[in-house]
Order: structure tokens, then C-alpha cells, then sequence
């Protein structure tokens, strides 16, 4: 299943006026014209495999879905924070949207096993 698509997260490969290739995460746009998720896509948007692997050890290395867990900042891409907190195990966004934490992490997953498909190296490749 790809628990991306149900947050309004597309993965994409962008080409600039140069034809470098660049990964990016587009969202969809709500009915007022905002981004939805936006907050989402920007804490993975700038994470490579490496650093993605990092973050899902640093929280699961804190047993969120066995013991409490308050308020536990996991620094991101461009300079975002995700909270993670238990009961229920939950990612807590700057802009306060909330997500269980098992669909954060299967987010993490599909954006490195989306990084790890594309047939070249990118900007995002050793990061």
C-alpha cells in the first residue's frame, strides 16, 4: 500500500532548464489553493537513504510503541522538527497536523525506496 499517496504526497523527479534531475515531493492543494501535508513533504523533502535510516533508528531506538514517550524532537530537512509522542504513538508536525507514527514511518520507507529506484545518481543520492 502506499500510505504516501493517502497524505497527499506525490514523489516526483523534477527537471530544471539545465536537465539535472531533481527528487522532489509535490503535494496536493486543497480547495483554498493551500498545500496539503506541506509540512510532511518538507521535513523528508531534503533526506537521502542514509539520513532516512538514521531517523527511523533514532525513533525506534526510543520504543515509542512500547513505552511513553513526551514530546521527543527528531530534527529533519531544512531545518524541521517532528515531535513524537506516546500513547498513542503519533509524528507531531510544526504546523500541528498529526499522524499515527506507523504511517510516518512507512512514509520514510516509500521516500528511500523511491530514492534508491531512480537508475542515477542525484543530489539526495549520499546524503
Amino acid at each position: 500500500m502506499n500510505i504516501s499517496k493517502n497524505y497527499n504526497l506525490n514523489f516526483v523527479v523534477s527537471t530544471d532548464r539545465y536537465g539535472n534531475k531533481w527528487p522532489e515531493i509535490i503535494c496536493k492543494l486543497d480547495s483554498s489553493g493551500s498545500t496539503i501535508n506541506d509540512s510532511i513533504a518538507s521535513f523528508i523533502g531534503g533526506m537521502g537513504p542514509e539520513w532516512i535510516d538514521h531517523t527511523i533508528y533514532e525513533i525506534i531506538s526510543e520504543d515509542p510503541f512500547n513505552k511513553p514517550l513526551f514530546e521527543y524532537g527528531v530534527n529533519g530537512s531544512y531545518d524541521e522538527v517532528v515531535e513524537i509522542s506516546s500513547p498513542p504513538a503519533v509524528a507531531i508536525f510544526n504546523d500541528g497536523v498529526v499522524i499515527p507514527l506507523q504511517d510516518f514511518l512507512a512514509i520514510l520507507q516509500e521516500w528511500k525506496d523511491f530514492l534508491n529506484s531512480l537508475p542515477y545518481q542525484h543530489i539526495l543520492s549520499n546524503k
